[in-house]
């Protein structure tokens, strides 16, 4: 759980953040707000640790922050987040 959190950390930029993390055996479900969430796909296709990402719904304009809020739905390879990280020297 460590290893997925760090990474998912890691993969997402600074201008995004979790409001509601759920993760139920290999299925991670969030939802969250970015400055740019459609960039967050191929953002998050990079996470060794997460397959297949998808939004969920469409991507709404919340108007307190002027921010993108959307929810998004990944399968988890637990094997892949708790292996060597190769992308370090």
């Amino acid at each position: 759980m460590a290893a997925l959190m760090s990474e998912l950390t890691a993969c997402l930029p600074d201008d995004t953040w979790l409001e509601q993390l759920e993760i139920d055996a290999d299925d991670v479900a969030f939802s969250s707000q970015s400055v740019r969430a459609s960039v967050l796909i191929s953002r998050l296709k990079d996470c060794r640790s997460l397959e297949n990402p998808q939004f969920q719904g469409v991507i709404q304009r919340d108007a307190a922050s002027g921010k993108e809020r959307f929810a998004l739905h990944a399968r988890s390879d637990q094997e892949a987040a708790d292996g060597p990280n190769t992308d370090t020297p």
